[in-house]
């Protein structure tokens, strides 16, 4: 079983390394008198630059109690697919925001997002 990329860094090595580019790197590094070709800094850089969105990182059944209200408040406005109003929208983002770590604008009007975002707060909904 492969493990999941956090980030672009565990792409890049998982790339090279079906490649063997990451074998030939270490050769030429040797070859130029190099211990180290770098590529595990790089993969570690790159997965900080450019971390990819985990299925959850802050909400488990030790969440603040807030947080479950919450998601229990917002999915009972949403559950049909649709905010009933802008501040509802905007509570629903910024929950989501909390809870996976990410960045959406309260504003978006994104379809592909919101429905993302819709999905992760019914899973969470559903653990409740």
């Amino acid at each position: 079983m492969t493990k999941k990329s956090k980030g672009l860094g565990d792409t890049i090595k998982k790339i090279t390394s079906a490649t063997k580019i990451d074998k030939l790197a270490k050769k030429i590094a040797k070859a130029v008198g190099k211990d180290d070709c770098g590529c595990d800094e790089r993969q570690e850089k790159l997965n900080k630059m450019f971390p990819y969105k985990t299925e959850q990182r802050e909400y488990d059944e030790n969440s603040p109690m807030h947080l479950k209200q919450e998601i229990l408040c917002v999915w009972e406005k949403i559950k049909d697919g649709q905010a009933p109003d802008v501040e509802t929208k905007k509570r629903f983002v910024e929950l989501y925001n909390t809870i996976y770590k990410t960045k959406y604008k309260p504003t978006t009007n994104c379809g592909s997002c919101l429905h993302n975002m819709w999905k992760g707060i019914k899973s969470l909904y559903e653990k409740l």
